[in-house]
């Protein structure tokens, strides 16, 4: 015997895998004659020839090939992924001739294929501290290819949810050298079956997306993937058997959430709201949330089940009419809700909502991040200066600081030189306005400048502190004609006549 016929992905070489699953692809191989256990196959390459392949219950007995290679050749390989098909298409048609009433095994062997695979090559890197980049790139490569092996059988959504399963469990590609691509291979797997997923299962992709489930409560290291919140509450609506949705249930209390996570949403709660909200539906009963009111848990609950169930419109009215009363119990509560809408909102492509919740994170948060106001302003264009009168009006905290953000955006340095004007301290923003707006400036800008530099010369209290300051005024004062820098500097030494190092300090420096 040479090898068992499941196994030939990891005798072959990688390299002749690769030319084999192309001759594959291609269709360049014709089966032209089986005899008892022995197949014959015609190669279609520049020169033509035949390989002969003996296999008897499963195992690879021995074979021939017109290219007389030392080692296993590409076109034992191509041979190989055309038998696997064939095999796959055979175990169909059986169960297809399967007398009804028989029930279904819950198991998907394609599924535990991909997720053996997988295991196969992050197996060696597990133990390790720190994945270095041509590690993670070995990593990628030999998934890919197992990836274009599965998009040939078209068994795309199997390989997929091994992917999720699997690769999460490799944790320490998060401490490589740079941002890796497995963590993209992640996000795309995850959306590649939430598309599959929204378009309609099929009988064994019901039962691998059920599997997958019962994979993540399986045990504590497949739960602290988090993978579970994505499959649960997919198969919650997916599932019309109590069993299945009962046996979850129990698995999940076995489970322990970290307490140290930082994700202020308990997913674990998530999912179980979830599968006792369908299981009640299944027996015809009303579930009580009375003990979750109030909490963000329920609200992300309900709408991801309308989610899944297709009706996104109804999924969001769950979220906005939970959020308003969260918003009158707890400001931090609704923060954290917020990004919740966001993300379902990004998901459903719903720039509606999308544009309505950053706004009310501008308002009700504690800052503007510059993507999230660049993303606003894409989807919402020409409403700027209706921000900006919103955020004078109903701005909960930090206002200044967040009007200083979208002032600069739309370079509206006058105005924000304005609202400069009533605070203090705020020399390192006012130095980046000067140096945008010069060579524009007059005697006023020049005096506030100098008041707010005093302010946080004087406020560093350390010398070397105080120096680190002045160096930044200096890139200004530098750009000043020599006499207006003259009159700055005497006025600025006559408020600072009291802080003697920086006197001698300035008096060095422009000598």
């Amino acid at each position: 015997m040479l090898f068992d016929q499941k196994e030939f992905e990891h005798k072959i070489e990688e390299t002749r895998l690769e030319k084999g699953l192309k001759l594959f692809i291609h269709n360049k191989l014709e089966l032209i004659n089986k005899k008892e256990s022995t197949y014959t196959f015609l190669i279609h390459e520049k020169i033509t020839g035949e390989i002969s392949i003996k296999i008897k219950a499963g195992k690879i007995l021995n074979y021939t090939c017109y290219c007389n290679a030392k080692n296993y050749c590409e076109h034992l390989a191509a041979a190989n992924f055309h038998l696997q098909q064939e095999v796959l298409k055979f175990e169909r048609s059986t169960k297809k001739k399967k007398t009804d009433g028989i029930k279904k095994t819950s198991k998907n062997k394609t599924l535990q294929k991909y997720q053996n695979s997988i295991k196969t090559i992050t197996t060696a890197f597990a133990t390790l501290p720190k994945l270095k980049q041509s590690q993670i790139a070995e990593i990628y490569k030999r998934i890919n290819f197992e990836l274009s092996g599965a998009s040939a059988l078209k068994q795309q959504f199997y390989f997929h949810l091994a992917i999720i399963l699997e690769l999460p469990k490799l944790t320490n590609f998060n401490y490589s050298e740079n941002e890796n691509v497995l963590s993209t291979f992640i996000k795309n797997s995850l959306k590649e079956v939430e598309i599959s997923f929204a378009k309609g299962l099929n009988d064994g992709e019901k039962i691998a997306i059920t599997e997958a489930a019962n994979n993540t409560v399986r045990s504590q290291a497949n739960f602290r993937t988090t993978i579970f919140s994505f499959l649960i509450s997919r198969v919650s609506v997916l599932s019309k058997d109590k069993k299945e949705l009962e046996f979850l249930k129990s698995q999940l209390k076995k489970r322990k959430q970290n307490r140290n996570r930082l994700d202020p949403i308990d997913r674990k709660v998530i999912v179980e709201l979830q599968l006792s909200i369908m299981l009640s539906k299944l027996s015809d009963k009303i579930y009580s949330t009375k003990n979750y009111e109030s909490t963000l848990e329920l609200p992300i609950a309900l709408a991801e089940l309308e989610f899944c169930k297709g009706k996104n419109e109804k999924g969001f009215r769950v979220l906005q009419q939970y959020s308003e009363s969260i918003k009158q119990l707890n400001i931090n509560k609704y923060h954290d809700l917020i990004d919740e809408i966001l993300i379902f909102a990004r998901e459903k492509h719903n720039q509606k909502i999308e544009a309505e919740y950053l706004k009310e994170k501008f308002i009700y948060g504690f800052v503007i991040e510059e993507k999230e106001l660049e993303r606003y302003l894409e989807i919402e264009k020409d409403k700027a200066e209706q921000l900006i009168k919103e955020l004078k009006t109903h701005s909960v905290f930090y206002t200044f600081e967040k009007l200083a953000v979208v002032l600069i955006r739309q370079n509206m340095l006058d105005e924000l030189i304005e609202e400069i004007k009533k605070e203090k301290n705020k020399f390192r923003l006012l130095h980046k306005v000067v140096i945008q707006k010069f060579p524009d400036h007059d005697t006023q800008l020049i005096t506030l400048y100098i008041n707010h530099l005093v302010q946080a010369i004087t406020d560093a209290k350390f010398p070397y502190f105080q120096e680190q300051i002045f160096n930044i005024a200096k890139l200004y004062f530098d750009k000043l004609s020599s006499d207006i820098r003259q009159k700055t500097l005497e006025i600025l030494k006559q408020k600072l006549m009291y802080e003697r190092h920086m006197l001698v300090y300035i008096s060095q420096i422009y000598s």
